[in-house]
């Protein structure tokens, strides 16, 4: 990682932390904010997989993959962004959903680490741990959203710790002779 893509991630985490404190205070925004910032990300996630796919990926084994992935969160960006109104439990699922999702990725990418006697299953397994605790608390309380509103704030808060770590870790140069 070169220094200027650690010095923006130093201060993405810090926009990252200062927006979880703005949640914690805004307790009656909070939620609409978490929805709003859900359907951006996931709209925006889905055009750069498309424009990744048209740019790169169609030359590429499993390109299609790319696109099928852009397409189904562009979709779910759109779908999110048309029920805002209704119901919170949308919101709640795809919080939950986003949570198991990643814990269990990490759990799996942790084992597969500790097979291989790498050093960094641990630092995955700490985050599978983190990220099913905030999905069971997420399911614990679906019916509170205040408590949720702290749960997102408090998933924001370890996204920015692990992401300034990530920034001051050294990485390891590969000279080919």
């Amino acid at each position: 990682m070169g220094k200027i893509r650690r010095i923006w991630n130093v201060l993405f985490a810090f926009i990252m932390i200062t927006g979880g404190i703005l949640l914690i205070f805004l307790q009656d925004l909070g939620f609409e904010m978490i929805a709003l910032g859900i359907t951006i990300f996931l709209t925006f996630r889905g055009l750069k997989f498309i424009i990744y796919y048209f740019s790169m990926a169609r030359h590429m084994v499993g390109g299609k993959t790319m696109l099928l992935i852009g397409v189904f969160l562009l979709d779910f960006g759109i779908f999110t962004s048309a029920v805002l109104d209704e119901p919170k439990m949308l919101v709640i699922i795809y919080l939950m959903a986003g949570h198991l999702f990643n814990g269990g990725v990490n759990a799996i990418k942790a084992v597969r680490e500790k097979k291989e006697k790498t050093g960094t299953w641990k630092r995955d397994i700490t985050e599978s741990i983190v990220h099913l605790i905030l999905a069971f608390l997420c399911i614990f309380f679906i019916g509170n959203t205040e408590v949720l509103v702290i749960i997102f704030s408090l998933g924001l808060f370890y996204s920015a710790v692990e992401r300034i770590i990530s920034s001051f870790r050294r990485t390891a140069i590969v000279y080919i002779q």
